[in-house]
């Protein structure tokens, strides 16, 4: 299970890391950042008001061993992935934006890029982490308890042996999409909550560009987004 989330009361925010300024989707006012150290600040944007118009409601903080290295939300903004350099932490938000740990898994490699794809009100989502052994897949699944546990556990790799600098995983969760560090782009479809030891490759491109450094799938998942040089 991942860090407990803690109110950061009076607390300033550490030095911000690069490119590392998270929206919340579909909230507006809410964004998440990463900082230069072990914690992710998730904060709210309210200007016109009395004090500053950046309110933090939420650190989440993690072992001073444990550095950060990336996050990002769901496109519905109720689900928060945290990539540090021992694991996968997932976050459930709630209707005022605090989070909930829900489930963490181990990585014995450091990621260089996290995605998440689950349609609201779905069982099963998936996580995709890219880093330096390639694509590892990671299965969300929802458990019948009463208190709604969540399972997270690894699924497959891909593109062993070829690092993996950005990684995006389609709304629905069933594409994902990687670049490697050579600039090869590749896509996949995945299914969530299904064991697939070799997910069907739709699409790859060698030498797409010099270097790929992000990747976005449009809200309807038919479009990619490609930024590089």
């Amino acid at each position: 299970m991942g860090p407990p989330a803690q109110h950061a009361t009076g607390q300033q925010p550490l030095t911000v890391l690069h490119n590392s300024l998270l929206p919340r989707p579909c909230h507006k006012d809410q964004l998440a950042m990463l900082t230069r150290g072990h914690a992710v600040e998730v904060m709210r944007w309210a200007p016109g008001g009395e004090g500053p118009p950046v309110k933090h409601m939420m650190r989440l903080a993690f072992g001073c061993d444990d550095a950060v290295c990336c996050a990002a939300w769901d496109s519905t903004g109720h689900w928060l992935a945290v990539g540090t350099g021992r694991g996968v932490h997932m976050y459930l938000m709630d209707a005022q934006g605090l989070a909930r740990a829900v489930g963490s898994a181990r990585l014995r490699f450091t990621p260089k890029g996290i995605a998440v794809g689950r349609q609201h009100g779905a069982a099963s989502g998936s996580i995709a982490v890219a880093g330096s052994p390639g694509l590892a897949l990671f299965d969300l699944t929802e458990g019948g308890g009463p208190g709604k546990d969540w399972t997270l556990k690894r699924r497959s790799l891909l593109a062993g042996g070829v690092p993996a600098c950005a990684v995006a995983l389609s709304p629905a969760g069933d594409c994902v999409a990687s670049a490697a560090l050579d600039g090869t782009l590749s896509i996949w479809r995945v299914q969530p909550g299904a064991v697939q030891p070799n997910s069907p490759l739709l699409y790859q491109a060698c030498r797409y560009a010099q270097r790929v450094t992000a990747l976005h799938f449009s809200p309807c998942g038919t479009w990619l987004a490609v930024a590089g040089w």
